[in-house]
């Protein structure tokens, strides 16, 4: 069974990196949270999936370096999210594989950017 599921980029007080007041990281998460929930309820009808495969597609409009860890702990939130949708069971059974960047010149010109989550059980 395979799902793939386009997301905004999460914002950037969920990044490890960030420096900002808890209440600020707080709000962004339960945004950002909700937002993944409602997008992936859309798309699934199925019971929740007990172990799955993540990979995650970051376009950037750009060639500049990323580190791929910091991009991946930055979606905790939309795992979260995944879970509440009823995508998977519990997040404990989700399995990530390394983030990959792929350039793209149309990414400049979205708002956030996109991810593109392929959950494959």
């Amino acid at each position: 069974m395979k799902l793939t599921l386009t997301i905004p980029k999460p914002p950037r007080e969920l990044s490890p990196n960030a420096r900002g007041h808890w209440g600020r990281k707080y709000k962004a998460t339960a945004r950002y949270r909700d937002l993944v929930k409602v997008l992936a309820r859309e798309v699934w009808n199925l019971p929740p999936m007990m172990r799955v495969t993540v990979r995650t597609t970051w376009h950037v409009p750009d060639r500049r370096r990323r580190d791929q860890d910091n991009a991946l702990a930055s979606l905790k939130a939309a795992f979260d999210g995944l879970v509440d949708a009823g995508v998977i069971e519990d997040d404990s059974g989700l399995t990530p594989e390394p983030v990959v960047f792929v350039v793209d010149k149309d990414a400049a010109a979205r708002p956030r950017g996109e991810i593109d989550l392929e959950i494959e059980a």
